[in-house]
Formats: C-alpha cells, sequence, structure tokens
C-alpha cells in the first residue's frame, strides 16, 4: 500500500481489530514507511483499508499502461 492510495480512500477506511506490528522484509521503502505510521497509530487509532475497498476507477486512473 502506498501512502496517496491510502489518503485518496479515506471514506474507506476501517480499524483492524487485531493490528499486527510483524517485522515485513519484503516492503520497499515507501511500503514500509506506510506500514510504520498504520502501525503506529499516526493516520488513527488502528486504521485499515481493505484491498477489495479501493475505487476500481481510481485503481485504472493510476495504473502504469504498457505502449509495447
Amino acid at each position: 500500500m502506498d501512502s496517496v492510495t491510502l489518503q485518496e480512500h479515506r471514506e474507506r477506511w476501517g480499524s483492524e481489530a487485531t493490528p499486527t506490528n510483524a517485522a515485513l522484509s519484503a516492503l520497499t521503502p515507501a511500503e514500509a514507511a506506510v506500514y510504520d505510521d498504520l502501525v503506529s497509530d499516526r493516520f488513527g487509532d488502528r486504521v485499515r483499508l481493505e484491498q477489495e475497498r479501493i475505487s476500481w476507477d481510481w485503481v485504472l486512473d493510476h495504473l502504469p499502461y504498457r505502449t509495447d
């Protein structure tokens, strides 16, 4: 999850009943920063955004397109 996607879907946030703080070593630096923000409750108390709740129109507008 990137910060832009998370922030653009604020109205679709939920709350994580049992938040985790597991070490996730495969994240990019940007993903790790968002994860740290979520784990630290910087966005709010136990914020969660399910990928299924992300708007398809938004996704299609932000996908990189191949021209080959």
